[in-house]
């Protein structure tokens, strides 16, 4: 585990307050620079690694890209099978070599699990947002090509880690975009952006180990530049009330009546009552009791599902792990020993375990070998006391349940 990426750190020095304030008011929030926030977690050296695993990658998560659009696959790709046998455009190294002799910069897209700081990086904001979160790497070796004017459907956090880069944040938002016809950019008409992208309200310069919100829906774009640069972008798609429709089917897949078949199309009268039996019926399930908890259980799921593995291998049983739930927790002092007191609850643990507690609490997730690593001087026993105290204070979540 690198424990020195979580979500506190790579937000720094805005708090978790400020950006969930930016989140509910839907406005841009810039991140000031720090050259030591990126140390670690993409180089270019990360980059060749990854590029040359050259089955890795398809033309939907290596896109070329010039002048602000992607090259045609058919321009540096080859037909090829991937590993489930599946034809896909696989891009020759080659070719991607002279497109970016040409000046491409490259979009490597659904990078998230592809090492483990970039790993570490998506379980941050996926705890940090409460939504699953996707990383693309934007690498551009020769020259900073155009980001052309857009909205994203869901947030995104621009993590600048090498080179300088200006963007700008128009006026104009789509309001609240789905990935769906009519609501996601791609689907609607260069028209309607130019009537709806609104004035530059803001420009926004991004050094190295600077970071930028982008709430879903806001226009912006980033100009051409010179020289190289290297940033990532976080994206992150939480859940919305159409969310409810999944686990409303669920229900209604219990009711007889929504098993029914519908009466024919040219029986109107028949058609009209089965259907007002049908709406009629709804609010019932709408109201259930515990639907609420259960729409609640399933964004968590969604948020942590892929947050952090927890393999062990060769050992047959996997690491526990456990998501620390940090916000409004104080360590105190009692007597000997000391008082951890959360929104959940509260626990006494023994002084000798204070320093893993201050650390535990700096983090978004922890796995039960982590006491072991990070407080090798303290006995087995009061390692598990300190696990146990907090547990019993609701820091820590065990997550996969």
């Amino acid at each position: 585990m690198m424990t020195d990426i979580s979500f506190k750190n790579l937000i720094a020095p805005e708090s978790a307050e400020s950006f969930a304030a930016a989140m509910r008011d839907r406005r841009p929030l810039a991140i000031a620079e720090d050259a030591g926030r990126g140390s670690g977690l993409f180089s270019w050296d990360d980059a060749n690694r990854l590029l040359n695993v050259s089955k890795l990658w398809s033309a939907q998560t290596l896109r070329p890209i010039v002048d602000g659009a992607p090259v045609d696959p058919q321009d540096y790709c080859f037909q090829a099978r991937n590993r489930d046998s599946q034809l896909l455009w696989r891009p020759d190294p080659e070719a991607v070599v002279e497109q970016i002799a040409a000046g491409a910069a490259l979009e490597l897209d659904a990078a998230e699990t592809l090492t483990p700081a970039l790993a570490r990086v998506a379980a941050a904001f996926q705890s940090g947002l409460g939504a699953p979160c996707s990383v693309m790497i934007n690498a551009a070796p020769t020259a900073l090509q155009p980001v052309t004017a857009r909205f994203q459907t869901g947030d995104c956090v621009v993590l600048n880690l090498e080179g300088v880069r200006t963007w700008r944040l128009f006026s104009g938002s789509f309001e609240y975009p789905l990935d769906s016809p009519g609501y996601a950019f791609d689907s609607l008409p260069i028209d309607f952006h130019e009537v709806n992208c609104g004035g530059v309200e803001q420009e926004v310069t991004l050094g190295p180990g600077a970071g930028l919100y982008i709430p879903a829906g806001r226009y912006h774009d980033a100009p051409a530049g010179a020289g190289s640069g290297l940033h990532l972008e976080i994206h992150a798609l939480r859940p919305t009330g159409l969310d409810l429709a999944s686990l409303l089917e669920d229900l209604v897949s219990g009711d007889a009546l929504y098993r029914t078949a519908m009466p024919r199309f040219d029986d109107a009268a028949g058609h009209d009552a089965h259907f007002a039996a049908l709406s009629a019926r709804l609010p019932q399930f709408a109201s259930e009791e515990g639907l609420a908890a259960r729409m609640r259980d399933a964004q968590r799921r969604s948020a942590f599902r892929d947050c952090v593995g927890g393999f062990t291998l060769p050992s047959q049983a996997d690491a526990v792990v456990y998501r620390v739930r940090a916000s409004g927790a104080k360590l105190v002092r009692r007597g000997q020993d000391w008082l951890l007191r959360t929104p959940h609850g509260k626990a006494t643990m023994p002084a000798v375990a204070r320093d893993f507690a201050e650390w535990v609490l700096e983090q978004d997730f922890v796995t039960d070998g982590d006491a072991a690593r990070v407080a090798p001087d303290i006995s087995a026993s009061d390692r598990e006391a300190a696990l146990a105290a907090l547990r019993d204070a609701g820091l820590l979540e065990a997550m996969g349940v």
